[in-house]
């Protein structure tokens, strides 16, 4: 999953507050649901068991998450957006 590095680079040219690890979580919750959805995922079990699988992949880059600059409301954007590339590109600056 290059797409949350792919969202961490995309932060560090953006201006504004500086993410929180609280924010990165956000972020990364909100792209593991989208891959979810996007992958077919429904049942709620092997949902979890994925989760889990995609947030364990992604430790890393959370922490490289941690600090960087965020667009004024980029968040309300990352919760709103129905694709990868809308989070990536309209939420993050890309």
């Amino acid at each position: 999953m290059k797409t949350l590095f792919v969202a961490l680079c995309l932060l560090g040219a953006c201006s504004g507050a500086r993410a929180s690890r609280q924010d990165c979580e956000r972020i990364l919750d909100r792209i593991v649901d989208i891959e979810l959805k996007e992958r077919g995922y429904k049942d709620p079990m092997l949902q979890t068991i994925k989760r889990a699988t995609f947030k364990r992949k992604l430790d890393r880059e959370l922490e490289q998450c941690v600090g960087r600059k965020l667009m004024p409301n980029a968040l309300t954007c990352v919760d709103k957006a129905e694709t990868i590339e809308a989070l990536t590109h309209d939420c993050l600056g890309g």
